[in-house]
């Protein structure tokens, strides 16, 4: 793979990770809005279980956003190099949501049975399972949205390529072609006949003398 393609995938990981780490926060904060959940508790749990709890302690929901985004944008950028791969499988063909929702669910599913039991157990229990779920879920649907979008701009150009050809070669043969029952238009003569035809159009014509035949 080339260098200039690799930064192109990383750069794409970078958005696709942004954005589904906006999607998961605006999810929490919808929960919390409706079930009274206190976001600066949820915010501490993450900065405790990514142990970085004691950099700021007085902002646990700035400190906790930062370290959601890094990670989210971390895990946006390894999925689009995986993805990159997977397009070139059959896996490919069915397009980056059915991916992009199984590897978040694969995610969702290590992060809550096997690291945070060992890491911080507290955080399992902030919220309901269906809860986490979501929001890992609408994390791969607006990755899967970035990836989507791309792969459509990619196919653009080459979509639009093969019409500007066929119009181009259309256009060509209308101008060639001769209407049925028209007379094609005369082809020019070479230059020694035209100028033949010049000097007998413009010879006087002889006319007989009284008394004289020709």
């Amino acid at each position: 793979m080339m260098l200039a393609q690799r930064l192109e995938i990383v750069r794409l990981g970078i958005i696709a990770g942004a954005a589904g780490g906006l999607a998961e926060i605006a999810w929490v904060s919808a929960y919390s809005a409706f079930t009274g959940v206190d976001p600066a508790a949820l915010a501490r749990s993450v900065t405790t279980a990514a142990g970085v709890s004691a950099l700021l302690p007085a902002t646990p929901v700035a400190l906790g956003i930062a370290v959601h985004m890094t990670l989210a944008v971390a895990l946006g950028t390894a999925l689009a190099l995986v993805w990159q791969t997977a397009r070139s499988s059959r896996f490919g063909d069915a397009g980056p949501y059915p991916f992009m929702l199984a590897a978040l669910a694969g995610v969702w599913a290590t992060n809550f049975f096997v690291v945070l039991p060992i890491v911080s157990p507290a955080f399992i229990h902030m919220v309901p399972y269906a809860v986490s779920l979501t929001s890992k879920l609408l994390f791969g649907l607006a990755a899967a949205a970035v990836l989507q979008w791309r792969a459509s701009s990619e196919r653009t150009p080459s979509t639009n390529e093969p019409t500007l050809h066929a119009f181009a070669a259309t256009s060509a043969d209308k101008s060639d072609a001769t209407p049925a029952g028209a007379t094609p238009p005369p082809r020019p003569a070479p230059a020694g006949r035209a100028a033949d035809s010049l000097r007998t159009a413009t010879r006087p014509a002889l006319r007989p003398m009284p008394g004289r035949s020709l």
